[in-house]
């Protein structure tokens, strides 16, 4: 889908459809990951599924100097 962000309109992708995980209904625990741009792969550590939720793990020292 898309969704109008600060008056751009940006798309959205499930990331549990991407990685062939359970559907669940949106809740008050949904959350929506905004990226203006493609994270480079030297600021992610790894992704992890944790109870039936994908985590993406940032490298905090690449992020925050």
């Amino acid at each position: 889908g898309i969704i109008n962000l600060r008056g751009k309109v940006i798309p959205v992708i499930s990331l549990r459809k991407k990685f062939s995980l359970m559907d669940t209904e949106n809740d008050s625990h949904t959350r929506v990951m905004a990226m203006a741009e493609a994270v480079e792969q030297e600021y992610i550590t790894g992704v992890v599924n944790r109870s039936e939720r994908l985590l993406i793990l940032l490298d905090l020292d690449h992020i925050i100097p």
